[in-house]
């Protein structure tokens, strides 16, 4: 058996594997399994996040007030386990056998004791596996006849040289670093004089050379990834030599594999390793509804993830109440899960016992007990939630026909029974509750990096590696895609005297000068394999670029480059340097403004069954806002924002005085000391159910400026029923009346009588008081005309009921006069008109927008495009308005100026 091994082989290989019978590519992970089953040694089976937490036990158990660890221990445990795992497991591979003398330096016999308990609780280390190999190797024999090795045999780790050593090796063709490129190209040149610069150990400045710009090797720069990748893509369509052109990307390789696709080539196999899939993300969003204080936007996320444990349509239904009322337990939550129930018997026909199962699990996940993030959650109720995402995931991968989902669900199940594992151990070691810190550190270790199923390598690919140390052999075509900088430093942490101890205590770490040269020269790789022509693909960056470019550029000047964005924007008929030709595409510019829309006869607008005063107004001035938002029914992005601001705080303000109201029938008894100890025993609860985006870190001043708000306005809103001689006050009351062969529906804020038989409608607001004082001044409040309107229907009364305002933030009270409230603001009608005016003009300017929208017209109000003839309402009509809707959800439709 031929076995061809490499460091780097265990990703994406440059050369298609030669596996037939006999012989196999494999990289250090593929190799190990091999050789242990071969040499009848167990192979661990156990998810990557148990040996952090099984060792953080282990360094809890050993922690003294002395050791090194401790302190920090307490802070961090799971980063603090992981750092340390880390050294343990480059020890092991280095040769360490578990132990250190008495005389050891203090970091590291602390070391030693921990490992005198994690020896045969943590499972085995890459190192530990390889030393049970080698000695198993000097008592057993393999099937390997020959191992063909990728890597220089001193830039192995020691226990692999131990491990290749015991077998019959020999060096692949091609390992050697030699220069490939044509005879005095300035390929050959550069790679020759790199070469020459990678042992030296003098500090020379070296010369700089000028090449001649042949185009052997091209630089070509851009500041954008994708366009970088198309041009490449672009490049080996044209030139028709894929299969000798050679890709290397050693990071974001997913984005050159997509400009493959784009273009109608295979693509390479690049995978995009991320924790960020849908279903695997349900844990953690699951997990973080438990923690106190109730976050809208953690909920938010948890509904309209793609993937969840409840149906998607209950999801998005509850996501709708909880962006319109920031909370749980509110009026609106409640009213949408009684629409839910009523859709499960309606529309799905359920039984009551599936309508109680599904509010079962809505209350499970949603309406649970919540716990403080400093004492923790009960262990308990964690392994209860995180069984329930195993078992939603474990029914989700069998369930899905798509195999790339069906991949995620599995992993999404496996990431949930590690946790579950790992929580169940803490359990056993005494434990009832883990901080919150503590347990996401926990879920980001089993939620780990996962690749993309259907990121998949098909047949005809070019050939494409992810490790410059992975080439060897000569390539007539080499491109160097994304030469970014590298992130990791080459250092140990660990003094001059540790790492004198270590080597005599026979762990032999590679000296960091060794592992310097080793990355060079891996890094010439590429460089020297390309025998025709080299592409190095650079992108702007801030953070500077590869090691390898700039010690080129630092060398060498006068190469062939090019830079992508200028010479596309230049017009150019061809990328001359890769011999692409460019193609000029028209230029489509947005629709421009327009004051009116037309739609075609066979399109007709419908009249609504109920009409409110919202509709009413978007209808009479703002016509294009009611024909997308109630006849075409756009919507913004489902919650795309939680309620939050004034709109907010008004809302907050409507639901204390509904509760005042409907609870104190003794509120005109009440003494000022009372109402203010009401408020503040009940606006907790309110802003729990209704408003909890208060309830965030950084919001306090907030929470507390309402609450002032809303205890002086409650207590100046009894003063002025007390002057105006109210008696009696309904919150919130609904009324449906006719109108105009439809029906005008509302909710009166504050329906009042007064003790002389009076009715008067209030309606409240957070704030806005001149605007409302000049809507009154221009007998355009048709708010409180709709209500009063309503409010007389129903009466079945020829008076109107007087109409006004009441601002929370200042606590008065506006209205047209103070026949109602004596110590109002009186804004007065600037004409003399009154309510019943108001409303008659309504009625005109509702038929005249009416008979437009028979016809197709319809008028798009806004400052982009000016009025005209049409614009003109009839005489005896409402003033038209002047400009756009500050809450125009819809303004972007209505077309852009050049200038935008």
């Amino acid at each position: 058996m031929k076995v061809v091994f490499g460091l780097h082989l265990d990703g994406l290989k440059p050369a298609t594997p030669e596996t037939a019978s006999g012989q196999v590519t494999l990289g250090p992970g593929g190799f190990l399994g091999v050789l242990e089953i071969q040499l009848g040694l167990p192979t661990p089976d156990t998810h990557p996040s148990e040996a952090p937490f099984n060792y953080l036990q282990c360094l809890r158990e050993a922690s003294t007030p002395d050791s090194f660890f401790s302190r920090s221990l307490e802070i961090d445990p799971v980063n603090v386990a992981r750092t340390l795992l880390g050294w343990r497991e480059q020890w092991y591979e280095a040769g360490w056998d578990g132990t250190f003398p008495e005389d050891a330096p203090g970091r590291l016999a602390d070391m030693a004791a921990v490992e005198a308990i994690a020896r045969n609780r943590v499972p085995l280390t890459q190192g530990e596996r390889l030393q049970r190999v080698a000695e198993t190797l000097a008592q057993r024999h393999t099937q390997i006849d020959q191992v063909e090795l990728h890597t220089p045999f001193g830039d192995l780790p020691h226990t692999w040289q131990r491990v290749v050593g015991a077998l019959p090796w020999v060096p692949a063709a091609g390992i050697e670093l030699v220069p490939a490129g044509p005879r005095d190209s300035d390929l050959a040149r550069v790679q020759a004089k790199l070469l020459s610069m990678i042992d030296r150990d003098d500090n020379r400045v070296e010369a700089r050379e000028s090449l001649t710009g042949d185009r052997s090797i091209l630089v070509v720069k851009s500041a954008s990834k994708d366009l970088s990748a198309d041009a490449i893509a672009e490049f080996l369509l044209e030139s028709g030599r894929s299969s000798e052109t050679l890709l290397v990307a050693e990071r974001d390789g997913i984005v050159l594999d997509n400009a493959l696709e784009r273009r109608g080539l295979p693509r390479c196999g690049f995978r995009w390793f991320t924790r960020f899939r849908p279903a695997t993300q349900v844990l953690k969003l699951a997990i973080a509804l438990v923690w106190k204080p109730i976050e809208p936007h953690r909920i938010l996320q948890f509904l309209l993830h793609p993937s969840g444990p409840l149906p998607r349509w209950v999801r998005w239904r509850l996501a709708d109440a909880v962006a319109a009322s920031p909370g749980i337990g509110g009026p609106e939550w409640v009213d949408t899960i009684d629409g839910i129930a009523r859709t499960m018997r309606e529309r799905y026909e359920a039984e009551e016992s599936e309508v109680e199962r599904l509010r079962g699990e809505i209350a499970f996940w949603l309406e649970a007990d919540r716990y403080d993030p400093e004492i923790g959650a009960p262990l308990e109720t964690l392994l209860l939630r995180t069984g329930r995402v195993s078992a939603w995931a474990g029914a989700q991968s069998h369930a899905v026909e798509n195999a790339s989902e069906a991949a995620l669900f599995a992993a999404a199940n496996a990431q949930a029974e590690a946790l579950l594992r790992e929580l169940a151990e803490l359990r056993r070691s005494g434990a009832e509750h883990i901080a919150r810190l503590e347990l996401e550190r926990r879920i980001d270790e089993v939620t780990t990096d996962a690749p993309d199923p259907s990121a998949y390598e098909e047949a005809g690919h070019a050939p494409a590696t992810t490790s410059a140390a992975a080439v060897t052999g000569a390539w007539p075509t080499v491109v160097w895609w994304n030469l970014a900088r590298e992130s990791s430093t080459v250092s140990y942490p660990w003094s001059r005297r540790e790492l004198a101890a270590l080597r005599a205590s026979g762990v032999y770490l590679a000296e960091v000068d060794d592992i310097v040269q080793r990355r060079a020269r891996e890094w010439l790789r590429p460089l020297c394999s390309a025998s025709g022509q080299l592409i190095l693909v650079v992108h702007h960056d801030e953070r500077g670029t590869h090691p390898i470019w700039t010690r080129i550029e630092s060398v060498f000047d006068g190469f062939a480059s090019l830079e992508i964005e200028p010479t596309l924007l230049a017009g150019e008929a061809s990328v001359e340097p890769l011999e692409l030709r460019t193609r000029e595409l028209p230029l489509r510019g947005l629709p421009a403004p327009r004051r009116w829309w037309s739609l075609p006869k066979e399109f007709s607008v419908e009249k609504r069954e109920f009409e409110s005063y919202s509709s009413l107004s978007k209808l009479c001035d703002y016509p294009h806002e009611w024909v997308l938002q109630y006849a075409a029914r756009l919507r913004a992005g489902r919650a795309a924002e939680v309620m939050d601001g004034t709109r907010l705080y008004g809302n907050l303000g409507h639901r204390l005085f509904e509760e005042f109201f409907r609870t104190r029938d003794d509120w005109q008894t009440m003494t000022d000391e009372a109402v203010l100890g009401w408020v503040r025993s009940e606006l907790p609860r309110v802003i729990e159910r209704e408003g909890a985006v208060l309830l965030g870190h950084g919001r306090g001043a907030d929470r507390q400026r309402i609450a002032a708000t809303l205890e002086r306005a409650l207590v100046q809103l009894l003063a002025h029923f007390r002057s105006a001689g109210v008696v009696e006050v309904t919150a919130e009351t609904s009324g449906e009346v006719p109108f105009a062969g439809r029906r005008l529906v509302g909710s009166i804020d504050l329906m009042l009588t007064c003790d002389d038989g009076r009715r008067v409608v209030l309606d409240v607001k957070w704030a806005g008081e001149s605007y409302r004082s000049n809507l009154l001044a221009e007998n355009r409040a048709l708010q409180l005309a709709t209500y009063s309107f309503l409010l007389k229907s129903q009466d079945r009364s020829d008076a109107w009921p007087a109409g006004a305002f009441f601002i929370l933030l200042t606590g008065n009270v506006l209205a047209t006069d103070q026949s109602s409230f004596p110590d109002a603001f009186m804004s007065p009608s600037n004409d003399g008109s009154g309510v019943a005016d108001l409303w008659d003009r309504v009625k005109v300017t509702v038929d005249w927008r009416w008979a437009q929208l028979e016809k197709g017209q319809i008028e798009v109000v806004t400052d982009l495009a000016g009025p005209d003839e049409r614009s003109n309402p009839p005489e005896a009509g409402l003033r038209p308005v002047a400009g756009s809707d500050p809450y125009d959800d819809f303004l972007r439709l209505a077309g852009w100026e050049e200038s935008q």
